[in-house]
């Protein structure tokens, strides 16, 4: 996978997050448990694909906080830390939408356009 996989990969989870967390509370997300651990896997799955982008494709890309979606991955999913549900609620309400438009304008950019046309099963 290179780094455009890496963002495609981050754009779709943090539109599945938005999804989930569509017309929820935190209180909602507190009694919905499926919901909840749906966007947690979500939020993992940027932080994961965030910390896979190269350091050069990162630096191109300032406006993307890598570090700081990799840092939250890394406390979503080790168990020494507890998963605070206002937090996540806060990030799906508040830091999603600046995110998506960014890893739209990544992947729309002719810099990161693929030369050739690629199959949807992976192969060229």
């Amino acid at each position: 996978m290179d780094d455009i996989d890496h963002v495609r990969h981050m754009l779709d989870a943090a539109e599945e997050a938005v999804l989930f967390s569509r017309r929820q509370s935190v209180v909602m997300l507190q009694v919905d448990r499926i919901r909840s651990l749906a966007i947690v896997y979500c939020l993992a799955v940027i932080g994961e694909a965030a910390e896979a982008v190269s350091p050069e494709f990162q630096k191109a890309n300032p406006r993307i906080p890598w570090r700081v979606m990799a840092n939250m991955r890394h406390r979503l999913i080790h168990p020494d830390f507890v998963v605070d549900l206002l937090v996540i609620f806060e990030t799906t309400q508040r830091d999603l939408e600046p995110l998506i438009t960014c890893l739209k304008a990544i992947l729309e950019s002719p810099y990161t356009k693929p030369k050739t046309a690629r199959d949807p099963r992976g192969l060229v």
